[in-house]
């Protein structure tokens, strides 16, 4: 294995397993996504050292960032002070943004991923294709690794302009370019505050410390 994703999962005692559908976009609106996010990263540093002390190659792993992470003025900072703090690699951590995230805010994501890629992590753009971002991005914006949306990758073999679109992209990206897992989620949102309320509370342990939410 040379690769991972986190991937938070919400075990609930009160509300049984709850969707990130439900309580991502919540967690966007509360703003409490920038302490989920600094807790999301947390495990995932200790995860890659926990790879890093296994007899196996090191293994890299990307941790999903939201564009109003991504704003935030101390973003860059705080970010890699946990690395340095934990002693990770760099290199094995991936932030991962949707073309949404890309394009919400041109001149402080290109900038924003100038500095954190000098600090050597590496940036991966999630779902392209999706609607957001147009091909000319890819020509200003500085990233590593590509995912083209799963809705291009499906039907690859079967329509003619899918392939041409992914073709074209595979040209003009200087990156790494792969298909993209999952599809993008939509749903309905129910009991915001409750849910949200909960999630907080579950997020107050140390990293690694509670059984959920728990990134896996």
């Amino acid at each position: 294995m040379h690769s991972a994703e986190a991937l938070l999962r919400w075990r609930s005692q009160e509300h049984g397993n709850v969707s990130p559908a439900e309580f991502i976009p919540l967690a966007e609106q509360s703003g409490f996504i920038v302490k989920l996010g600094d807790w999301i990263l947390e495990n995932a540093c200790q995860q890659v050292l926990a790879f890093q002390n296994s007899p196996h190659d090191p293994t890299s792993v990307a941790v999903n960032v939201s564009g109003l992470q991504l704003n935030q003025p101390d973003f860059v900072s705080r970010t890699c002070r946990t690395l340095d703090r934990l002693g990770v690699d760099p290199s094995l951590i991936h932030l991962e943004l949707t073309e949404s995230a890309l394009v919400e805010n041109f001149s402080t994501t290109s900038e924003t991923f100038r500095q954190l890629q000098q600090h050597g992590i590496r940036i991966a753009i999630d779902d392209f294709g999706s609607g957001y971002a147009s091909l000319s991005h890819l020509q200003h914006f500085s990233f590593d690794i590509l995912k083209i949306d799963r809705s291009f990758i499906s039907e690859l073999h079967h329509q003619p302009a899918l392939l041409a679109f992914a073709s074209g992209v595979v040209a003009m990206a200087p990156v790494d370019v792969i298909g993209s897992p999952a599809g993008r989620i939509n749903a309905d949102i129910g009991g915001g505050q409750t849910l949200m309320k909960e999630l907080k509370a579950a997020c107050t342990a140390p990293a690694g410390a509670c059984s959920y939410p728990n990134p896996s």
